[in-house]
């Protein structure tokens, strides 16, 4: 059986633009020695057309119902072979043509960690930069208790933690948190670097606005499953979040979502 340096997966649900997108990045890479694995959960936009375009070089290709990300991502763990494990969704693409080669020669390759991470460049629908990157500034992994700081993009994760820790949750929004949470519990190593790895295409701001207070409830819920806060602060800190929420809301509303979009810009390049 080949065993490749890093099993890439590409989850992708109606998107065949961004998903020929992420394919070229893929295929673009200078480093070869990775298998491609696209999980697609049911397409009809023509995304299934478009992968088998490619089918030749991608290495395992699954067109089926799944019950959302969790389960698109577990579906590709199934059949990766690879000694690192790399997520890259439909619509989001490597920094550079070489990103691979020296993520793998800089740090892989050498690492005494089981994950290493570090940053995505944050653009909009038409590739622009929106002029930070997440995680923006310096951070440690204490940080990892307050917000999510590691991008899944941006992550690589050895095969065999997945074999220690499990696969990920049915999360609606912070799967990927949950996962990292239980490394941190199981005290797996981390190493985060300072370069960018990938392009995370931001969309949907609407959708993002709506989900905020679910995603806050999700890594609150999280944090108080693995005992790392109390229920004290869990409603603590939701309750202020809600009243931060519909204060913002109140805001957008009074001066536009253009303005507020470019407060939040300003305040994020800080």
């Amino acid at each position: 059986m080949y065993n490749p340096k890093i099993s890439i997966i590409t989850i992708v649900y109606n998107d065949k633009i961004g998903l020929e997108k992420t394919i070229n990045s893929v295929l673009n890479q200078d480093f070869k020695d990775f298998e491609f694995i696209v999980i697609d959960g049911l397409s009809t936009d023509g995304s299934s057309d478009l992968a088998n375009k490619y089918i030749e070089h991608i290495t395992k290709y699954v067109r089926e119902k799944d019950n959302g990300i969790a389960d698109a991502f577990n579906k590709g763990l199934k059949f990766c072979n690879g000694d690192w494990v790399y997520f890259l969704n439909a619509g989001d693409f490597f920094a550079e043509n070489n990103t691979l080669t020296k993520i793998y020669n800089s740090f892989l390759s050498l690492s005494k960690s089981s994950i290493v991470s570090g940053k995505v460049k944050i653009v909009d629908v038409n590739q622009v930069p929106l002029g930070y990157n997440h995680p923006n500034g310096k951070v440690s992994i204490d940080d990892l208790l307050n917000r999510n700081i590691i991008a899944h993009q941006a992550t690589f994760v050895k095969l065999e933690v997945f074999n220690k820790i499990g696969n990920f949750k049915p999360y609606k929004i912070h799967m990927d948190y949950d996962f990292w949470i239980r490394c941190l519990r199981s005290e797996i190593k981390f190493e985060l670097i300072e370069e960018v790895v990938a392009c995370f295409t931001r969309n949907g701001v609407s959708s993002f606005r709506k989900n905020y207070l679910i995603a806050v409830k999700e890594q609150l819920g999280i944090l108080l499953n693995y005992s790392f806060i109390s229920k004290f602060r869990y409603y603590k800190v939701y309750y202020s979040n809600f009243l931060y929420f519909s204060l913002k809301s109140l805001i957008r509303l009074l001066i536009g979502e253009k303005m507020t979009n470019i407060i939040n810009q300003n305040r994020l390049k800080r």
